[in-house]
């Protein structure tokens, strides 16, 4: 009886490890989340996440594929990963920035970003975006926070986290974008539009 316990055990704690290191949760500023980097190929991509995903988007020589719902995301440009990115509130950054992360926590461990407003289906969100050494970016989106008792904003908290390489830009990010982010933003746990 204990001999069979033990090998249920040793059983148990291998399928835990495999599944643990399929799944790894770091997410690497301007580098990839986990074990997908940037510059993997499709077949790099779908080994290490495996074969149940869906196609996003597929327009122009840009495929896009998701696992887990859409909780991670991977996009291609020419067949190669420029775009990684993740819902999930396990994977983190060594600085402890990922979703469910609050806005201050990650700009004060990413620092030299920029903000921006975004309206994305409706809603309005906030935007901050890291460049990296060699061209790479890390770009942090935000959902509101509300105190329901007193039905105010409070801050924002990190919704998707997206490594990714400048295979297109994001206009909200242009010199003269309307919706920039007022003074004082990297030191307010609420950021306010730039008036005017």
């Amino acid at each position: 009886m204990r001999a069979g316990v033990g090998v249920f055990a040793i059983v148990a704690g291998l399928a835990l490890a495999t599944s643990a290191s399929a799944t790894e949760s770091t997410i690497y500023p301007g580098v990839g989340i986990g074990r997908v980097k940037l510059g993997m190929t499709v077949a790099q991509v779908k080994h290490s996440l495996g074969r149940d995903y869906v196609v996003n988007t597929r327009d122009n020589g840009y495929l896009e594929l998701g696992w887990n719902f859409g909780s991670s995301t991977v996009g291609f440009k020419s067949s190669r990963a420029v775009l990684v990115s993740t819902t999930v509130y396990a994977q983190r950054t060594a600085a402890g920035a990922g979703p469910g992360a609050l806005w201050l926590r990650v700009v004060h461990a990413y620092p030299g970003g920029r903000c921006t407003f975004n309206y994305v289906n409706y809603f309005w969100r906030v935007e901050y975006l890291v460049p990296h050494r060699g061209g790479t970016q890390t770009l942090f989106a935000f959902r509101e926070v509300y105190n329901r008792v007193k039905a105010k904003l409070t801050g924002y908290s990190v919704l998707e986290v997206s490594v990714r390489t400048p295979y297109e830009r994001l206009p909200e990010f242009a010199p003269g974008w309307r919706d920039q982010c007022a003074t004082g933003w990297a030191n307010t746990a609420v950021p306010r539009l730039k008036q005017g």
